[in-house]
């Protein structure tokens, strides 16, 4: 099998759930009144299953995974099945989750930093975020050797701190920050003058431009190939964009949960979709 066709890695929403509640979110129906999400013993079960297919690393994210009421237990499985762990957050970690994270054999953390302006950030999160707390956890992170990242939102209200905030990730030896915009955003022209910036100090900009999935972008993509997303019930999905996630968990027939059966049919029908393109 070529190397592009392997199982590699995995994108798991463990929860829809979120209480940060960012202004620009675009995740609207799954956030108000997300179901439970599949408990922790079941997730083993998929993880295991992850391990045997030979993926290599989990991205954990949501909503905010941590919100998981299982989370702690998901984290110790990941290490235990020896996968590389990505943790996607905005807001601070206790103690107990960066040191679950810091037992993982790769982790890194991406933290959702908007703006280093309390002002800014209040009218983005309302005091649901500190960002005083989020500086020192990432300070932490770094000393107990998690990778750090950052992913930011190029929105109203935070553009003109963006340079001082790829600054300030430099002086902490941040190596990459994703840049994105919301849907339809009129400041994707700035992408590029960031993506210069950000060379210029050494930090690797990724750029997502907020367009909607195109037929272009779909054949590019690796979803369906080396990775494989599943919503918080384990269920494979075709797109992370927020407009099919919100199709996928309001769908009168549901897509599959994973299993190595499942993602070998999942992949085939990419593959009949792609030969066609």
């Amino acid at each position: 099998m070529n190397d592009d066709r392997r199982l590699r890695f995995a994108t798991l929403f463990l929860t829809y759930r979120c209480t940060v509640k960012c202004a620009f979110c675009d995740y609207g129906p799954l956030l108000d009144t997300p179901p439970a999400p599949m408990g922790g013993s079941d997730w083993q079960g998929i993880l295991e299953s992850l391990a045997e297919a030979g993926c290599e690393c989990v991205v954990m994210t949501g909503g905010d995974p941590t919100e998981h009421p299982d989370f702690e237990g998901i984290l110790a499985s990941v290490s235990r099945l020896g996968l590389k762990s990505s943790l996607c957050v905005r807001r601070p970690l206790s103690d107990q989750v960066v040191s679950l994270l810091s037992d993982n054999p790769d982790p890194e953390i991406s933290v959702g930093l908007d703006t280093l302006s309390p002002e800014a950030s209040s009218f983005l999160h309302g005091d649901r975020v500190s960002l005083q707390g989020i500086i020192r956890m990432m300070n932490d992170c770094r000393t107990r050797g998690i990778r750090v990242a950052v992913s930011t939102v190029l929105c109203d209200g935070c553009e003109q701190d963006i340079a001082g905030l790829m600054r300030r990730c430099a002086e902490m030896d941040v190596s990459t920050i994703t840049i994105a915009c919301p849907r339809g955003s009129a400041h994707s022209d700035s992408l590029a003058r960031y993506i210069r910036f950000g060379a210029s100090m050494g930090i690797s900009v990724v750029a997502k431009p907020g367009n909607p999935p195109s037929e272009n972008s779909c054949v590019q993509c690796n979803v369906g190939r080396s990775r494989v997303i599943l919503d918080p019930f384990g269920r494979m999905l075709m797109c992370d964009h927020p407009t099919h996630l919100r199709e996928s968990w309001f769908a009168t027939t549901p897509p599959p949960r994973f299993s190595r059966i499942a993602w070998d049919g999942h992949r085939a029908a990419f593959e009949i979709w792609l030969s066609g393109r």
